[in-house]
């Protein structure tokens, strides 16, 4: 059977439509439309031209998910609206005008379904960090042994946080400094053993090895450094060949970055892996263990 998996970010929204034989779960198709439902949240307020927005894009991926014969499609929500005060609300009225019901997960059930699919990339003895950076949190898991020793769910996410310090596109070498001394002020708090490696998710983590790193898979942190000190030297060039590569996250590409490079720095790391695999992958497999 084909499920769709319906995944509302800060910063994009995604359809991710998979055939499900089983236990074999394949992506066969993946879509995403930019909602930047962090710009539209006011004082922890949705407002109504965010709830305009969310409403047309969900219209949009149902009817696209039904077209492409996905026998149900399953809707979640990370930070985008389980940081925002009039939440309810929002899903009442949702599901009341498109018969849509809103899962808001929880930050560590979010680190979790990230962790189930980096689980399906990794061999039984692989260890590191998992960092899975969305649009407003940043997900992290300690883990040895596909087991999880510690996780947690970050407001570190790169919109997010490129609002909150107003950091430039890219931002200068003050900037850079604040983004890392205000994501150590949070790594300070959390549980996680220094490794050699740390595996990334998420948009940003696929958008640094495509359009930095020429597609590989996994590089040294030393030469992720490098590049991004050479993209921040000439500001104007790199602004216009992120808007070139990568329109959808050029505003916050730069900020997401330097906090993958602000992770890998404080916990030691020697490595960074991309896992292709996401929070969408993990929410199906979760739901289909409940299922059964």
């Amino acid at each position: 059977m084909k499920i769709g998996v319906i995944d509302i970010g800060s910063n994009t929204i995604k359809l991710d439509i998979f055939q499900v034989n089983g236990s074999d779960i394949t992506n066969i198709s993946a879509e995403s439309i930019r909602g930047a439902l962090a710009k539209y949240t006011m004082d922890g307020f949705l407002n109504d031209e965010g709830y305009s927005v969310l409403k047309k894009i969900l219209l949009k991926f149902t009817v696209d998910a039904k077209q492409a014969g996905c026998d149900k499609t399953l809707v979640f929500a990370t930070q985008s609206l389980r940081g925002i005060s009039n939440a309810d609300r929002v899903c009442e009225d949702i599901r009341a005008q498109l018969g849509v019901d809103i899962d808001i997960i929880s930050g560590t059930q979010e680190a979790q379904c990230s962790f189930f699919a980096l689980c399906d990339c990794i061999s039984d003895e692989d260890s590191g960090i998992m960092a899975d950076m969305g649009g407003g949190s940043l997900e992290l898991v300690d883990f040895e042994n596909k087991t999880s020793a510690f996780m947690c769910s970050l407001p570190l996410g790169a919109l997010k946080v490129r609002e909150t310090l107003n950091c430039s596109v890219v931002p200068d070498r003050e900037q850079t400094s604040g983004i890392e001394e205000y994501a150590r002020s949070f790594f300070d708090n959390v549980q996680i053993k220094k490794h050699d490696a740390i595996y990334i998710i998420g948009g940003t983590a696929r958008a640094m090895f495509s359009a930095v790193f020429n597609g590989k898979e996994e590089i040294g942190v030393d030469e992720s450094f490098v590049a991004y000190e050479k993209m921040s030297f000439d500001a104007e060039e790199t602004e216009k060949r992120l808007y070139s590569l990568i329109p959808k996250r050029a505003d916050s590409f730069m900020t997401g970055f330097a906090i993958f490079n602000a992770a890998a720095k404080y916990f030691n790391c020697k490595k960074i892996v991309l896992c292709k695999k996401g929070v969408r992958d993990g929410y199906l497999k979760m739901k289909l263990k409940d299922e059964e």
